[in-house]
């Protein structure tokens, strides 16, 4: 597929961007009534065993994930996997700025985490990943409610959420600190 060539500002190191754009979400899945947007995205590293998304949070860019995009994107991760140290790149690393954020479109409101979730999928079919438990998704904060969102239609391999809240809960049945603590204290954990 081609992608469209842009010269949207970026503050990640140009040597491992393998692509970046702008995927014309509604163009690609329409939304009702919403305004038409795209999603501004960035590629790096040339790994094809571990495939990551990070989906950053409220009001915040992509740009938030600079230290991982060095680290995934760079071709520092997973070297030792194999005992062998310094070797090929295994991973690569997708971060895209969500909808009224960043470089991506500022369509009108009202934003709901599941339309958000419907543009994770858009964006994995544009970039072309789009197998089964193909890729590992990290969201933080509304990044970890898209990102639970989208896991039904994405089927990752592994989903990571960090300070989010379950999406299909409202605010009233989240559990509370207390409650979670509890049932962290009954998680056996491994190292």
């Amino acid at each position: 597929m081609e992608f469209a060539s842009t010269e949207l500002p970026t503050h990640f190191n140009p040597a491992t961007c393998v692509r970046k754009g702008l995927c014309p979400v509604t163009k690609l899945r329409p939304q009702g009534h919403l305004e038409s947007h795209s999603l501004y995205f960035e590629q790096h590293g040339k790994g094809t065993k571990y495939k990551i998304v990070l989906i950053m949070g409220l009001n915040s860019s992509s740009f938030g994930w600079k230290a991982q995009v060095d680290y995934f994107g760079g071709g520092k991760a997973f070297q030792d996997e194999d005992g062998g140290g310094e070797g090929e790149e295994k991973s690569t690393v997708l971060v895209f700025d969500n909808r009224g954020v960043g470089n991506s479109g500022y369509p009108m409101g009202p934003y709901s985490t599941r339309a958000m979730a419907e543009d994770v999928v858009t964006l994995l079919d544009y970039v072309g990943w789009t197998g089964e438990r193909e890729v590992h998704v990290v969201g933080i904060s509304l990044g970890g409610m898209i990102a639970q969102a989208s896991a039904e239609d994405t089927q990752p391999d592994s989903l990571v959420v960090v300070s989010g809240n379950d999406p299909r809960r409202t605010a009233m049945e989240q559990p509370t600190t207390l409650e979670r603590r509890d049932k962290l204290s009954k998680i056996d954990v491994h190292t």
